[in-house]
């Protein structure tokens, strides 16, 4: 992880859900178990639970069945 270049955007998880399962799996590989302080930026609480069901559904799920 210390070997990790790029700005902030290629260092947190930011992207598509295919990014997103990208940089997960790359943690997972690092053998990192956890992941905290997710942000999902919004203008209202419904759009910030629209984000959070895309990113349980779309990244999470996928996740947790091994696609990575």
């Amino acid at each position: 992880l210390r070997e990790q270049t790029g700005g902030y955007e290629s260092r947190n998880l930011i992207g598509s859900p295919a990014s997103l399962l990208d940089k997960l799996a790359f943690l997972r590989r690092a053998d990192v178990d956890h992941v905290c302080a997710i942000q999902f930026p919004h203008d209202s609480v419904t759009e910030m639970l629209e984000h959070m069901e895309w990113f349980a559904r779309d990244v999470i799920a996928p996740f947790q069945g091994g696609r990575p």
